[in-house]
């Protein structure tokens, strides 16, 4: 009886886990590898490590050398649009994944500028091509680092925004009542397809997630 329980539980344990190593490895060979052509070496390693990370990320064990301030960006505000609801941006420590996402996508750091690098492998140069080049100033790019939250509360009436969004579309970041708009909410860095995106956007089903 004990062996065929520890059996339930081990088929059990293997079909909850085949989604999530389905999801990680589903970046080998996207445009998130940055392995130079041809490498077999740790392609995870271009953004982790399991030693000596980046303190200040260490929950992710961060392996990129450098990441932005939040005072290196323009972000889209009410500055931007009088009708943002979203209340002060911050791409600060609260917005820490959005930050991670602009070490790269800045174009300040090469993609090869990673603290530790494994044996035998090794990464490109150079910084993201110019498609996936945000630059500093996000004005003209959706906002991140601001509060849903302040925005359910200030978008008045008629509603314009979902309470509870479907989080198999999309993700909020943090807690009820200080959940954040990051750039993770649409796209997920650990997949290639849908360009990233968290789910499909046929018929805009990715915007009207959130958007009324």
């Amino acid at each position: 009886m004990k062996q065929r329980v520890a059996l339930v539980a081990l088929v059990l344990a293997v079909a909850f886990a085949a989604p999530a190593l389905a999801q990680k490895s589903a970046m080998l060979g996207g445009k998130h590898d940055v392995r130079a052509t041809g490498n077999t070496g740790d392609a995870c390693a271009g953004c982790h490590t399991p030693h000596s990370a980046n303190t200040t990320y260490k929950a992710l064990l961060w392996n990129r050398s450098y990441v932005p301030t939040a005072t290196s960006f323009t972000p889209y505000d009410a500055t931007t649009n009088p009708d943002f609801k979203g209340g002060a941006v911050s791409l600060g420590a609260s917005s820490a994944t959005s930050l991670l996402c602009m070490s790269c996508h800045d174009g300040t750091s090469a993609l090869n500028a990673v603290i530790n690098v494994p044996n035998a492998t090794t990464y490109k140069t150079g910084t993201v091509p110019v498609g996936s080049l945000l630059g500093t100033d996000l004005s003209n790019d959706h906002p991140v680092g601001f509060s849903y939250d302040a925005s359910i509360t200030g978008q008045g009436t008629p509603a314009k925004l979902v309470q509870t969004p479907d989080p198999t579309k999309v993700k909020l970041f943090g807690t009820a009542g200080a959940r954040r708009v990051e750039c993770g909410s649409c796209h997920d860095v650990h997949t290639t397809t849908l360009g990233f995106l968290r789910s499909t956007n046929t018929n805009s089903a990715l915007c009207i997630a959130c958007h009324i």
